[in-house]
Protein backbone atom coordinates (compact mmCIF):
# COMPACT_ATOMS: atom_id res chain seq x y z
CA UNK A 1 0.00 0.00 0.00
CA UNK A 2 2.89 2.48 0.39
CA UNK A 3 6.06 2.30 -2.14
CA UNK A 4 9.01 4.53 -2.77
CA UNK A 5 10.92 3.42 -5.87
CA UNK A 6 12.48 0.20 -4.25
CA UNK A 7 11.72 0.94 -1.16
CA UNK A 8 8.66 -0.65 0.00
CA UNK A 9 7.44 0.71 3.24
CA UNK A 10 3.98 -0.79 4.31
CA UNK A 11 1.92 -4.00 2.89
CA UNK A 12 -1.73 -3.64 3.90
CA UNK A 13 -1.07 -0.22 5.81
CA UNK A 14 1.42 -2.65 8.19
CA UNK A 15 5.40 -1.94 8.29
CA UNK A 16 6.94 -4.15 5.71
CA UNK A 17 9.33 -5.90 8.01
CA UNK A 18 6.21 -6.80 10.52
CA UNK A 19 4.53 -8.99 7.75
CA UNK A 20 8.48 -11.27 7.61
CA UNK A 21 8.90 -11.14 11.35
CA UNK A 22 4.95 -12.03 11.70
CA UNK A 23 5.39 -15.27 9.18
CA UNK A 24 8.64 -16.20 10.01
CA UNK A 25 10.02 -14.57 12.55
CA UNK A 26 12.75 -13.12 11.14
CA UNK A 27 14.96 -10.34 13.09
CA UNK A 28 15.79 -6.66 11.70
CA UNK A 29 19.22 -7.36 12.46
CA UNK A 30 22.71 -7.23 10.13
CA UNK A 31 21.91 -11.26 8.93
CA UNK A 32 18.55 -10.52 7.39
CA UNK A 33 19.54 -10.82 3.76
CA UNK A 34 20.47 -14.02 4.30
CA UNK A 35 17.71 -15.46 6.26
CA UNK A 36 15.20 -13.93 3.66
CA UNK A 37 16.55 -14.61 0.57
CA UNK A 38 15.29 -17.92 0.41
CA UNK A 39 12.07 -16.39 1.19
CA UNK A 40 10.82 -14.11 -1.69
CA UNK A 41 8.02 -12.26 -3.13
CA UNK A 42 6.65 -13.90 -5.43
CA UNK A 43 3.93 -11.36 -8.00
CA UNK A 44 2.31 -11.62 -11.42
CA UNK A 45 2.69 -9.19 -13.54
CA UNK A 46 1.94 -8.70 -16.99
CA UNK A 47 0.91 -12.83 -16.98
CA UNK A 48 4.44 -13.49 -15.88
CA UNK A 49 5.07 -14.71 -12.06
CA UNK A 50 8.14 -12.96 -11.25
CA UNK A 51 10.34 -12.71 -7.74
CA UNK A 52 11.83 -10.10 -5.60
CA UNK A 53 14.17 -10.40 -2.96
CA UNK A 54 14.54 -8.10 -0.07
CA UNK A 55 18.16 -6.55 0.21
CA UNK A 56 17.91 -5.21 3.45
CA UNK A 57 16.01 -3.76 6.17
CA UNK A 58 15.55 -0.47 7.95
CA UNK A 59 15.06 0.46 11.62
CA UNK A 60 11.71 1.91 10.56
CA UNK A 61 10.65 -1.32 9.38
CA UNK A 62 10.83 -0.46 5.68
CA UNK A 63 12.13 -3.25 3.40
CA UNK A 64 14.84 -1.97 0.61
CA UNK A 65 14.33 -4.41 -2.61
CA UNK A 66 17.17 -4.37 -6.07
CA UNK A 67 14.10 -4.58 -8.49
CA UNK A 68 10.13 -2.82 -8.70
CA UNK A 69 7.17 -3.10 -6.77
CA UNK A 70 3.82 -1.27 -8.04
CA UNK A 71 0.86 0.10 -5.37
CA UNK A 72 -1.55 -2.40 -5.31
CA UNK A 73 0.55 -5.52 -6.61
CA UNK A 74 -0.04 -8.51 -4.48
CA UNK A 75 1.90 -11.36 -3.58
CA UNK A 76 2.70 -14.27 -1.95
CA UNK A 77 5.55 -15.11 0.00
CA UNK A 78 7.26 -17.71 -1.72
CA UNK A 79 10.10 -20.38 -0.76
CA UNK A 80 12.74 -22.57 -2.85
CA UNK A 81 11.58 -26.30 -3.23
CA UNK A 82 14.78 -27.75 -4.60
CA UNK A 83 12.77 -30.51 -6.46
CA UNK A 84 11.11 -28.02 -8.61
CA UNK A 85 14.57 -26.57 -9.34
CA UNK A 86 15.78 -29.69 -10.67
CA UNK A 87 13.06 -30.72 -12.66
CA UNK A 88 13.05 -26.87 -14.55
CA UNK A 89 16.08 -27.13 -15.34
CA UNK A 90 15.69 -30.37 -17.14
CA UNK A 91 13.36 -28.92 -19.32
CA UNK A 92 15.67 -25.94 -19.91
CA UNK A 93 18.35 -28.99 -21.16
CA UNK A 94 15.83 -30.64 -22.92
CA UNK A 95 15.20 -27.31 -24.89
CA UNK A 96 19.08 -26.64 -25.52
CA UNK A 97 19.46 -30.29 -26.51
CA UNK A 98 17.25 -29.36 -29.62
CA UNK A 99 19.33 -26.44 -30.55
CA UNK A 100 22.40 -28.16 -30.38
CA UNK A 101 24.75 -24.99 -28.71
CA UNK A 102 28.74 -24.58 -29.56
CA UNK A 103 28.92 -22.90 -26.22
CA UNK A 104 26.39 -22.19 -23.49
CA UNK A 105 26.66 -19.19 -20.87
CA UNK A 106 25.05 -18.98 -17.31
CA UNK A 107 23.63 -15.61 -15.54
CA UNK A 108 21.86 -16.99 -12.41
CA UNK A 109 20.97 -14.74 -9.34
CA UNK A 110 23.15 -15.22 -6.06
CA UNK A 111 20.31 -16.13 -3.79
CA UNK A 112 20.13 -19.47 -5.87
CA UNK A 113 23.55 -20.24 -4.69
CA UNK A 114 23.41 -19.17 -1.36
CA UNK A 115 20.36 -20.83 -0.60
CA UNK A 116 21.11 -24.43 -2.38
CA UNK A 117 24.45 -24.17 -1.12
CA UNK A 118 26.10 -27.24 -2.45
CA UNK A 119 23.32 -28.74 -4.28
CA UNK A 120 23.49 -25.91 -6.72
CA UNK A 121 25.94 -27.98 -8.87
CA UNK A 122 22.49 -29.85 -9.50
CA UNK A 123 21.23 -27.38 -11.28
CA UNK A 124 24.28 -26.39 -13.12
CA UNK A 125 26.69 -29.12 -13.94
CA UNK A 126 24.46 -31.18 -16.48
CA UNK A 127 24.76 -28.07 -18.96
CA UNK A 128 28.48 -29.20 -19.44
CA UNK A 129 27.29 -32.53 -20.57
CA UNK A 130 25.95 -30.49 -23.84
CA UNK A 131 28.28 -27.99 -23.97
CA UNK A 132 31.34 -26.24 -22.57
CA UNK A 133 29.41 -23.81 -19.74
CA UNK A 134 30.75 -20.84 -18.23
CA UNK A 135 28.53 -18.00 -16.48
CA UNK A 136 28.20 -16.06 -13.14
CA UNK A 137 26.03 -15.19 -10.42
CA UNK A 138 24.29 -11.63 -10.41
CA UNK A 139 21.97 -9.73 -8.52
CA UNK A 140 19.26 -9.85 -11.15
CA UNK A 141 18.73 -10.67 -14.34
CA UNK A 142 17.25 -9.10 -17.41
CA UNK A 143 15.42 -11.11 -19.74
CA UNK A 144 12.67 -10.68 -22.71
CA UNK A 145 9.58 -12.47 -22.16
CA UNK A 146 6.42 -12.20 -24.33
CA UNK A 147 9.06 -9.10 -25.86
CA UNK A 148 8.78 -7.45 -22.46
CA UNK A 149 11.88 -7.01 -20.66
CA UNK A 150 11.72 -7.91 -17.51
CA UNK A 151 14.28 -7.81 -14.12
CA UNK A 152 13.91 -11.02 -12.83
CA UNK A 153 15.29 -12.17 -8.97
CA UNK A 154 15.98 -15.29 -7.95
CA UNK A 155 16.36 -16.63 -11.66
CA UNK A 156 18.56 -18.19 -13.80
CA UNK A 157 19.02 -17.08 -17.41
CA UNK A 158 20.54 -19.80 -20.05
CA UNK A 159 21.74 -18.91 -23.28
CA UNK A 160 23.17 -20.87 -25.62
CA UNK A 161 24.70 -19.81 -29.18
CA UNK A 162 25.71 -21.82 -32.18
CA UNK A 163 27.66 -21.65 -35.39
CA UNK A 164 26.22 -23.51 -38.25
CA UNK A 165 24.81 -26.78 -38.44
CA UNK A 166 23.55 -28.78 -35.47
CA UNK A 167 25.81 -31.34 -34.23
CA UNK A 168 24.10 -34.69 -33.06
CA UNK A 169 24.13 -34.49 -29.19
CA UNK A 170 23.49 -38.08 -27.33
CA UNK A 171 20.58 -36.96 -25.33
CA UNK A 172 19.98 -39.48 -22.34
CA UNK A 173 23.13 -38.55 -20.73
CA UNK A 174 22.24 -35.69 -19.45
CA UNK A 175 19.61 -36.72 -17.24
CA UNK A 176 21.07 -39.30 -15.81
CA UNK A 177 23.83 -37.65 -15.26
CA UNK A 178 21.61 -35.47 -12.73
CA UNK A 179 19.61 -37.86 -11.40
CA UNK A 180 23.30 -39.81 -10.67
CA UNK A 181 24.28 -36.42 -9.18
CA UNK A 182 21.57 -35.81 -6.92
CA UNK A 183 21.67 -39.25 -5.65
CA UNK A 184 25.17 -39.01 -4.25
CA UNK A 185 24.48 -35.57 -3.17
CA UNK A 186 21.92 -36.70 -0.62
CA UNK A 187 23.59 -37.51 2.61
CA UNK A 188 26.45 -35.18 1.98
CA UNK A 189 23.65 -32.03 1.40
CA UNK A 190 20.77 -33.10 3.25
CA UNK A 191 20.04 -30.21 4.67
CA UNK A 192 17.95 -29.57 1.52
CA UNK A 193 15.66 -32.51 2.21
CA UNK A 194 14.92 -31.41 5.76
CA UNK A 195 13.88 -27.50 4.79
CA UNK A 196 12.36 -29.11 1.77
CA UNK A 197 9.90 -31.53 4.30
CA UNK A 198 9.34 -28.99 6.51
CA UNK A 199 8.15 -26.30 4.15
CA UNK A 200 6.06 -29.00 2.66
CA UNK A 201 4.60 -29.33 6.07
CA UNK A 202 3.58 -25.96 6.19
CA UNK A 203 2.25 -25.65 3.09
CA UNK A 204 -0.13 -28.47 3.93
CA UNK A 205 -1.17 -26.74 6.46
CA UNK A 206 -1.91 -23.33 5.19
CA UNK A 207 -3.98 -25.59 2.61
CA UNK A 208 -5.75 -27.27 5.10
CA UNK A 209 -6.58 -23.96 6.54
CA UNK A 210 -7.89 -21.78 3.64
CA UNK A 211 -9.81 -24.76 2.57
CA UNK A 212 -11.33 -24.40 5.98
CA UNK A 213 -12.22 -20.96 5.91
CA UNK A 214 -14.16 -21.31 2.72
CA UNK A 215 -16.35 -23.83 4.31
CA UNK A 216 -16.27 -21.60 7.04
CA UNK A 217 -17.45 -18.74 4.62
CA UNK A 218 -19.38 -20.93 3.28
CA UNK A 219 -21.43 -21.70 5.98
CA UNK A 220 -21.95 -17.97 7.96
CA UNK A 221 -24.42 -17.31 5.03
CA UNK A 222 -26.55 -20.77 5.44
CA UNK A 223 -29.18 -21.38 7.80
CA UNK A 224 -28.20 -24.48 9.56
CA UNK A 225 -31.98 -25.68 9.72
CA UNK A 226 -33.36 -25.07 6.31
CA UNK A 227 -30.03 -24.63 4.36
CA UNK A 228 -31.22 -21.38 2.76
CA UNK A 229 -29.17 -18.58 2.47
CA UNK A 230 -29.57 -16.48 6.04
CA UNK A 231 -30.44 -12.74 6.48
CA UNK A 232 -26.50 -12.21 6.39
CA UNK A 233 -25.98 -13.88 3.02
CA UNK A 234 -29.35 -12.29 1.41
CA UNK A 235 -28.84 -8.65 2.51
CA UNK A 236 -25.21 -8.87 0.98
CA UNK A 237 -26.96 -10.80 -2.53
CA UNK A 238 -29.98 -7.77 -2.70
CA UNK A 239 -26.95 -4.98 -1.97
Amino acid sequence: TEIDGMLLKKVDDVNAFDIYKRYLNLQNDKDFFKNVLEFPLLLERDGEMIVRVPFCVYENGYIEFIADLKPGEKFHIGYEDPDIVIRNSKAIQDDLYDFSPNVIFLFSNICRRFSSQADIVLETQPYNLIAPTAGLYTYGEFCSVKNKILLQNSAIVVVGMREGEKRPIQKSSVADETLNAKASEQYTNKHSGIIYKLLHFIKTVSSELERSNRDLVKISGIDKTTQVYNRYKLDSLLQ
